[in-house]
């Protein structure tokens, strides 16, 4: 049996509302996670936001650490997706 946590895995999703007033923004996931559908939004503080420009609209981002809530899913935090070098590149 497995130990692994599928909550922390990171959940590919695009930026639908930035909510600057209630310091939240609304994402919907890229593909089925589980539990999680495309139908279903996922949200996150702005507080907990990793990246160095602040979250736009249609923007894909990773999620980390979501969990459902009572009142919806909820991520701990976000960041941008961006270039990764692949092993090449590293060499």
């Amino acid at each position: 049996m497995s130990n692994h946590d599928p909550s922390v895995d990171p959940i590919r999703a695009t930026i639908t509302k930035v909510v600057e007033d209630g310091h939240y923004v609304v994402t919907l996931p890229m593909q089925n996670h589980g539990d999680l559908t495309p139908k279903d939004s996922v949200t996150f503080n702005l507080g907990n936001w990793e990246g160095a420009q602040d979250p736009e609209v249609g923007q894909v981002v990773e999620l980390q650490e979501t969990h459902l809530y009572q009142r919806g899913w909820r991520a701990q935090s976000a960041c941008p997706v961006t270039p990764q070098p692949n092993e090449k590149e590293r060499h």
